[in-house]
């Protein structure tokens, strides 16, 4: 729990001497403002947000449990408390099963029992807190380094004009994939990231090499630009934002025949890495490259079924094969 902070509680009982018995408990550590009803409490939260709220279970016109369950509505994340006779077990299990409350106390209460209570509950809500200020900071971290990735992404379609579009295109294209499969949340983030990014090792070639047809490279200029796979995994593995990419962006150049360099087979291949095997395959045969002219996209929906069972997965090349057939729109490519 934080060591310079006060927190601010609402302590709500219909009876003043238990308002006042509350207050002289707690009001040495923290900040504590008092109500005798559930609606001067609704109020009051009108025009102050506070870290907990203790309440009485049996009041007139509004039980704790209900003034618990409308505070909820409007701070999911604030403290609540109850304190309620253990015989009002019908009360105590409605109050939980609403998912309103951090915990119960009976009556008559024990003081040091409320302030362990108290501070155990507190510590759970700045480490709530704290969980999402962390994660915030990483999602604008790692917004901040996408940004920085798409202008350099940007910079290398400038010197090769066969590029030009590919990292979104095939983010694109591995997303629909992605979601024909019914793959969404973490998975997709990282399939995303992974298509957007696999080309960073490109930036350390030369133009001659990028811009050149690969027969016409020598025995070194191959060398490098099918290392570029392995330059981009150490850009990126720094980065604990993109741990998880990695992996993906690894397998890229693995064959399903199990031809690939590190002779993975199959579905020994990451179902993510397959996926985006296809998407990239299929975007660089409508592109076309140095020497190799771009395809029509029925064209290269052909040139994919050639690849089935030695590069890419059969059943992952006949889904985005049914997808395009579905959604014509994409001969013109997503933007």
């Amino acid at each position: 729990m934080s060591s310079t902070k006060k927190y601010t509680i609402l302590v709500v009982d219909d009876e003043p001497d238990n308002l006042l018995l509350l207050e002289r408990v707690l009001r040495r550590e923290y900040n504590v403002f008092s109500a005798n009803s559930g609606q001067e409490a609704l109020e009051f939260l009108e025009s102050m947000d506070v870290d907990m709220i203790i309440s009485d279970q049996r009041m007139p016109n509004m039980t704790g449990a209900e003034l618990l369950g409308q505070a909820y509505q409007r701070n999911p994340d604030q403290v609540r408390i109850l304190l309620t006779a253990y015989s009002d077990v019908k009360d105590i299990i409605a109050a939980i099963n609403a998912g309103h409350i951090y915990q119960y106390l009976g009556k008559p209460w024990d003081p040091d029992e409320l302030k362990l209570t108290v501070r155990r509950s507190l510590e759970s809500y700045q480490l709530t807190l704290d969980n999402r200020r962390f994660l915030a900071d990483y999602r604008n971290d790692e917004a901040m380094l996408l940004s920085t990735f798409a202008t350099l992404i940007a910079k290398l379609e400038e010197r090769a004009p066969h590029l030009r579009g590919h990292a979104q295109r095939t983010k694109d294209y591995a997303s629909l994939i992605a979601r024909d499969m019914k793959l969404f949340g973490e998975e997709m983030l990282q399939l995303e990231a992974a298509a957007f990014l696999c080309n960073l090792g490109l930036l350390s070639l030369p133009d001659a090499v990028l811009n050149t047809p690969a027969d016409q490279l020598d025995a070194d200029q191959r060398r490098r630009l099918a290392e570029h796979v392995l330059l981009t995994e150490e850009i990126l593995l720094p980065l604990p934002f993109f741990m998880r990419a990695i992996p993906i962006i690894g397998e890229l150049d693995e064959r399903f025949d199990g031809s690939g360099p590190r002779g993975a087979q199959g579905h020994s291949i990451s179902t993510l890495a397959r996926v985006l095997q296809v998407a990239v395959a299929f975007d660089q045969a409508v592109q076309g490259a140095p020497g190799r002219p771009a395809l029509a996209p029925a064209a290269a929906l052909q040139h994919l079924e050639s690849l089935k069972g030695t590069q890419l997965d059969p059943d992952l090349v006949d889904r985005f094969v049914r997808i395009f057939a579905a959604n014509p729109e994409l001969a013109a490519c997503p933007s």
